[in-house]
């Protein structure tokens, strides 16, 4: 069943060709699978992710002309994200992708990790296949787990942003994120993204205005609920509200509509 809350917006509760069509052909702003992992499956995977004990900060970062920067927009991770190697060693990263991938879907067993259901589902659905991304040949990680706290949760408000590997580790048509939410505060965190063209992935990597949010249009907000999946593009300037109790917990990873318009999937 489809239904339409906003007209760049689809609720659906199955992944099918023609929203992906639609997704990627950038018809729409987003598309939100509605119960896409079941609450006592959330509830497990949250507490995976809450208790970790290798949770750090999850910045940011621009591969600019001038170098390097990262800023923390009040996001926490477990696991190592692809966008921490820029300028610098890939080896760590490859090191763990294939365990990281492993131990979440332990942590979901006897039941479908959602990352894996992704990709299955992906893959069964679009007409030129999904897979691991392998940028330099080698497997990538996929699944990092997403913590955001209410105290910290107004810095991802402040200021929107964008998402883009750099064209020269990636050529890619078009890059969108897709996010399961585990856990869902009660009131704030919705998800906000601007109907705009997606930027070049060239502008992404420069330095964005001070206070963009100030010079963007509305916005259209979507509140996410408990297994709910929700794909967006990542190029468009997308923020999330401040919420004042709870945590916002979520499982990401990006993917990729390759040249061929194969799907490639890595975080």
């Amino acid at each position: 069943m489809m239904s339409v809350v906003h007209p760049k917006i689809i609720t659906t509760d199955k992944i099918n060709e023609s929203v992906l069509q639609q997704l990627f052909s950038d018809s729409i702003c987003a598309v939100r699978i509605s119960n896409f992992c079941g609450a006592s499956l959330c509830k497990r995977l949250a507490k995976y992710f809450l208790n970790n004990e290798n949770i750090t900060q999850y910045n940011y970062v621009q591969k600019t002309k001038d170098g390097i920067k990262s800023t923390y927009f009040g996001v926490d991770r477990v696991g190592i994200p692809y966008n921490s190697t820029y300028g610098t060693s890939t080896a760590k990263y490859y090191l763990e992708a294939l365990n990281g991938i492993k131990r979440f879907r332990e942590a979901a067993e006897p039941f479908l990790s959602p990352i894996d259901q992704l990709r299955l589902e992906l893959d069964e659905n679009w007409p030129s296949s999904a897979n691991l991304a392998n940028f330099s040949g080698k497997k990538m990680f996929v699944g990092i787990g997403r913590i955001m706290a209410a105290k910290t949760s107004l810095l991802s408000e402040l200021q929107p942003h964008c998402d883009s590997v750099p064209a020269d580790y990636a050529n890619l048509m078009g890059q969108f994120a897709a996010n399961v939410y585990l856990s869902v505060p009660s009131s704030g965190g919705e998800l906000e993204i601007w109907d705009v063209e997606p930027l070049p992935t060239s502008d992404i990597h420069t330095t964005t205005p001070t206070n963009w949010r100030s010079e963007l249009s509305q916005s259209i907000s979507l509140k996410p609920n408990l297994g709910d999946l929700i794909i967006f593009n990542s190029r468009r300037p997308h923020a999330i509200t401040q919420f004042k109790n709870g945590r916002r917990v979520t499982v990401q990873c990006f993917i990729g509509l390759n040249q061929n318009r194969s799907l490639s999937l890595w975080t």
